[in-house]
Formats: C-alpha cells, sequence, structure tokens
C-alpha cells in the first residue's frame, strides 16, 4: 500500500498533467477542436477528494527482481538488390529502316513507343530502354524532336 504522501505526490502530478493538456486543448484551433470533438467523447471529469487523515504507515521494503536474460538475436540478412541491367550500344539501323519518324510530337512519340513495346512483348520490348540511351536517354519524356527519326529507327531495327 502506497503511502498518503505518495498519493498526494501522484495526484497532484496527474492534475498538473491535465492542466497541461487543457492549456494545449485550449491553444488549438477552432477547426481542430470541432474535428476531435466530432470523433471523441470526453470523459466524465474526475473529481478530486481529499484524502482523509490517515496514520502513517510504514512501506514495504522494496527487493529488485533479477532482470530477465535477454538472449542476442542474429541480425536480420539485408536483401541484395539485383545487379544494375547492362546496356549495350546497338548496331546502326539497318539501310532499309525508315529514316523519319512517323509522328511529331511527344503524345504521338509516346503513343508509338507503348505500341512498339506491346508488339515486341517484354523480353524485346526491353531493347527500347536500350535504344533510349544509344540515344543519349534515359527517360522518353526527355527525347527532343530532332532525335526523333533515329529513336524510330533504332526501335524499328528491335522489329526487324
Amino acid at each position: 500500500m502506497l503511502s498518503n504522501d505518495v498519493i498526494i505526490t501522484i495526484a497532484q502530478a496527474i492534475i498538473a498533467n491535465a492542466n497541461v493538456l487543457q492549456s494545449l486543448v485550449d491553444h488549438l484551433p477552432v477547426e481542430t477542436k470541432e474535428a476531435v470533438a466530432s470523433v471523441v467523447t470526453p470523459a466524465p471529469a474526475a473529481q478530486v477528494v481529499k484524502p482523509k487523515k490517515v496514520e502513517k504507515v510504514e512501506p514495504a521494503p522494496v527487493v529488485a527482481a533479477p532482470l530477465p536474460v535477454i538472449e542476442p538475436v542474429a541480425a536480420p540478412v539485408a536483401a541484395q538488390m539485383p545487379p544494375p541491367p547492362v546496356f549495350t550500344q546497338l548496331a546502326p539501323a539497318p539501310a532499309h529502316v525508315a529514316t523519319s519518324a512517323p509522328f511529331s510530337d511527344p503524345k504521338g512519340l509516346l503513343a508509338y513507343v507503348i505500341a512498339s513495346y506491346n508488339a515486341l512483348g517484354a523480353q524485346k520490348g526491353a531493347g527500347i530502354q536500350q535504344v533510349l540511351v544509344a540515344n543519349g536517354y534515359q527517360n522518353i519524356n526527355d527525347v527532343q524532336p530532332d532525335h526523333y527519326a533515329a529513336l524510330y529507327a533504332g526501335i524499328e531495327a528491335l522489329k526487324a
């Protein structure tokens, strides 16, 4: 059983914390208070009852419990990332491939590349990235109009 002094100290700490929390709530914007009030039901107010005079009771001696033994755990093995893709330079487009692209804007380019990827399939379609890199680009959205013909020729070479 706790002594009267300990109980009073705990009660005062709880009241002080409640006052701090109330002060924080009082400084919240009105919209926040309303939003919280719509989902939180306030707890009934606690009544503080002053304790009656109690004879001093000596607390029981405190005996430290032995600490639990914690077994070491092996560190988790980090997942290994696959190696980065290897890009190789493609040979120039064969002479029979057209030298002008059938598109003239980024939207047409993207539609052509998507259609080509679908036609080639995932495995051969991955070569489109190599064509981009060979033309100095990492992203299809960065291709400049003056490189449309070279990109078109490189993708058509994949289809051959």
